[in-house]
């Protein structure tokens, strides 16, 4: 036995040793079919006389190479099949032939002595799926699986035959370990496994390397002259061997320019002056770099001088802070409701002058201001009376102001009539201060 396994060891040691010769041992799968020539052995408690035949039934399934050397390889199979035998019972005719059908999950590993044959050794395990015993000398068939356990292993080995790259004969001996039957007399699977089997996939073909060429490199670059655009100018592989390029003519190379394709400075580089805020005035003549502005104020927003949030451009009043429904000009301190008039006339009263006086120091004070003087009455009367009325109003508010020393286009005047009321008509609260004057700034 020890002679046995030092030379089992020794066989296995040189199989997987490796070497250039292509042994077939690749991972595929494939599909086999062929043959269980099968019996069950007899092995305990057989009566006198008794003895076993054998069976022929069909087998197929999936097998599959998974290498782990160069001669050495693990061999996965997934089959189903029928196993059994026939039992002579004495000296009498009578024959039981006891069938059975597994699911069998044989490993093994594949030693590959050659691409054309191969040895496996290894274990099985066989599942059983149904089974049934026929007495042939009446016919009768009984359903028996409950009779017979329900698995069985076994240990296996064989011999594969490649006549060609995808095509294999494969023959193996498989010897069952376990009693699979639960009555007397015992027995054990014993079968030799004939198949045809085809494995998917076609033969790789091996690479002839070719001879190496002698290398030229005029220019010293490390890049042969045949890959070479620049053969006699030191270049770098990035440009098949020319010098690193400056597409725009800037004076700085390609790989050290930002801006490759616009020409720029060093100072930002190769890219043009930048313009941090966007407003078309590059940075070095922006005079508020980060803050979008225009060209008449090197590159600044509009200015607001008086610091009203209303920018100089649209502030009528630029040096004094004002609201913004004022055009930037400070809020008008007037009542227009006292701006009043005789009743159904436009004669100024002397507290309506009174109220006109504080819009005249106002108009003084920012000469650049112009205004719109509206006139509004009360609903008493009609539209027909009632809108020229207001018109004259504010005409008479306008000739006073004039008479005040402001210039007359500096006003523009407009009637609404009742049109457009501040209080309620119903009352006589409501109908003063509806009677009025008001100012807008243009």
């Amino acid at each position: 036995m020890k002679k046995l396994s030092c030379a089992l060891v020794i066989m296995l040691a040189s199989l997987t040793q490796v070497s250039a010769q292509d042994y077939g041992n690749t991972s595929y799968l494939g599909i086999k079919a062929g043959v269980n020539i099968s019996t069950l052995n007899l092995t305990d408690n057989v009566p006198d006389g008794w003895s076993n035949g054998w069976l022929v039934s069909p087998v197929g399934g999936f097998f599959g190479n998974l290498p782990v050397a160069k001669r050495l390889s693990f061999q996965l199979e997934a089959l189903y099949g029928g196993w059994g035998g026939v039992i002579k019972k004495g000296n009498s005719l009578a024959e039981t032939e006891q069938r059975t059908y597994y699911a069998s999950i044989p490993v093994m590993l594949k030693f590959h002595p050659s691409e054309k044959f191969k040895i496996l050794l290894g274990g099985e395990w066989d599942i059983m799926m149904s089974a049934k015993a026929t007495d042939k000398t009446t016919g009768a068939e009984v359903k028996n699986k409950d009779n017979l356990r329900g698995d069985d292993f076994g240990l296996t080995g064989g011999l594969e035959f490649w006549p060609a790259y995808n095509w294999v004969i494969g023959a193996r001996y498989i010897y069952g370990l376990t009693e699979v039957t639960k009555f007397n007399p015992q027995s054990q699977n014993q079968s030799v496994q004939v198949t045809l089997g085809y494995r998917f996939g076609k033969k790789a073909v091996p690479v002839v390397a070719a001879p190496v060429p002698v290398v030229v490199d005029t220019d010293g670059d490390g890049i042969a002259d045949p890959a070479d655009k620049c053969p006699t100018v030191p270049g770098v592989a990035k440009y098949d061997g020319c010098p690193v390029p400056d597409t725009d003519k800037d004076g700085i190379n390609d790989d050290n320019d930002k801006c490759p394709t616009v020409p720029g400075l060093a100072k930002y580089n190769g890219c043009p002056i930048p313009d941090t805020d966007g407003d078309g005035i590059n940075d070095e003549e922006d005079k508020c770099p980060t803050v979008a502005g225009l060209a008449r104020y090197q590159g600044c927003p509009i200015p607001d001088t008086d610091g009203d949030g209303v920018n100089d451009e649209e502030d009528r009043c630029p040096d004094v802070p004002g609201v913004v429904e004022n055009k930037g000009c400070p809020k008008i301190d007037f009542q227009a409701s006292d701006v009043t008039f005789q009743s159904g006339k436009s004669v100024l009263l002397p507290a309506g002058k009174k109220e006109l006086d504080v819009l005249a120091e106002l108009l003084k004070k920012n000469p650049n201001v112009k205004v719109s003087l509206e006139g509004h009455t009360d609903n008493t009367g009609t539209d027909k009376v009632n809108d020229p009325l207001s018109a004259k109003r504010a005409e008479a508010a306008k000739t006073y102001l004039v008479s005040k020393g402001i210039e007359a286009d500096r006003m523009e005047t407009a009637g609404f009539g009742s049109k457009v009321p501040v209080a309620d008509n119903k009352t006589a609260e409501g109908k003063k201060l509806n009677r009025r004057v008001e100012v807008k700034i243009l």
